[in-house]
Parts: structure tokens; sequence; C-alpha cells
């Protein structure tokens, strides 16, 4: 990814993925700015490990967010390796979900993650080096009911991420994409803090679909067949031990 002393920049450092990808790049040796919200979070992790920055943004709110950018544009040493953790996911049927919250969602998990490269980019290409990684998300290959929001936004990401690449792969520039599952993080938690109570707040009309039978073993059928395809196996045969 890079060599020591280089300028590494997180955003969503205040947990989960972030908090941790923050820590063990200071422990190889980057200079790391970690970018997150909450200022207490950004505290504590500024004491995990030496050569981290924390830098307070809330990146839902486009006037912050150009406040960082310009700082991040006028550092003295430009941003190496980029990594746009930060997102989070709303639910519920796109008839219930407010447009406000809809707006919200996609000012954090797209347009921020836009900017923020965009801020980066001209020192990477001075560099001729760099290396973005956008974390997106499995539901950016695959939707599914109540989730239809969050997912559009990491099929966004998809796409803004396969674009990127092939504009910047000339200036030696390397994007990637990381499509997480299920992990162990505050993920849920900040979910449910958003929303509230998926199912008492859903239409009683749409109850049916949260319950969709069997739908866990479609869903889980249909990432089989993707990611069986993509290796060259053939999933009729692999699907009863990995659908869940």
């Amino acid at each position: 990814m890079g060599e020591k002393g280089q300028m590494a920049l997180v955003t969503g450092a205040s947990s989960g993925i972030g908090r941790e990808t923050a820590i063990r790049l200071a422990e190889k040796g980057f200079k790391v700015i970690a970018a997150a919200r909450r200022r207490e979070r950004l505290a504590e992790l500024a004491d995990q490990a030496q050569g981290i920055t924390p830098q307070q943004v809330d990146l839902s709110d486009p006037e912050d967010v150009e406040r960082f950018c310009r700082e991040i544009s006028n550092l003295q040493e430009s941003v190496s390796v980029l990594i746009n953790n930060a997102g989070y996911s709303i639910r519920g049927a796109l008839e219930d979900v407010s447009m406000e919250a809809v707006r919200r969602v996609f000012e954090v998990n797209l347009f921020a993650m836009i900017r923020v490269t965009q801020a980066c980019l001209p020192g990477m290409r001075r560099l001729r080096r760099g290396t973005i990684v956008n974390l997106s998300s499995i539901a950016g290959k695959f939707t599914f009911p109540l989730g239809g929001v969050y997912a559009s936004t990491k099929h966004a990401v998809e796409a803004i991420t396969d674009a990127l690449r092939m504009e910047v792969r000339p200036f030696g520039i390397r994007v990637v994409a990381i499509r997480p599952g299920a992990i162990a993080t505050e993920f849920n938690e900040v979910a449910n803090q958003m929303t509230g109570d998926l199912l008492s707040r859903t239409a009683a009309d749409y109850k049916p679909v949260a319950g969709l039978p069997g739908f866990r073993r479609q869903f889980g059928e249909g990432i089989c067949r993707h990611f069986y395809s993509r290796a060259g196996f053939d999933c009729r045969h692999n699907l009863e031990s990995c659908s869940l």
C-alpha cells in the first residue's frame, strides 16, 4: 500500500473497521489523519498508537465537509493512502423513509466520499502514486426488502469506484472497493439509532415483507451464485453448504 512515513487519511475512524484500520496503519509507520464525528472517541483513538492525528468532521454536513477538505488540500504533505470508510445504514420501506433521512445517508455514504476523494487526488497525481480504498458493502451488489436506500448508496459507490479506477490508473493510483458482509461492529446499533425499531415503524402492509419467508436463504443463494460464478465454479453443487 505504501511506505513508512506516508500520510494516510481514514474517515469514520472512531469505531469499527475505521478505528482498527487507523491503528494498524499507525503501527506500520504511517502518519494517520483519523476523521470522524465523535470527538471523545477520536481522543481515545489518538492514545492507541503514535502517529494518529484526530480530525473532527461531520460528513453529513456539506459545509463541514468543505471546511475539512480545504484543510486536507492545504496540507504540506499530500495524502497517499485514503480509506473512505465512513458510512451508515437506514432501513425501512421506501414509502416510509423520509426524504431528509435519504439525503443524509447519501451525504455521508456517497457525496462526502466523492468530495474527500477530490481533495486528495491532486496530491496523489503529483506524487504519481496513491491508494484509495472505498468501503462498499455486499449490498453494493445485492439489495433486499426495506434496505433499498442503503443499497442504492453502495451501488453508487461501486460505480464511482469502477470509473475512478480507470481514470487514475495512468497516474499510478490504485482504487479498490471492499464489500463487507456482517461484521461485529457498531453498524447495526447506529442503524437502529438512525431509524428506530424497524418493525414498529414499518407500515402494517409492509410487515409481511419484512418477514418474507425464505428470504434469508434466497439472499444467501444469490450471494453464492455471484461469487461462485466469479470464481468459475458450478454454483448448483455448492449452494446447500453456503446459503444462509
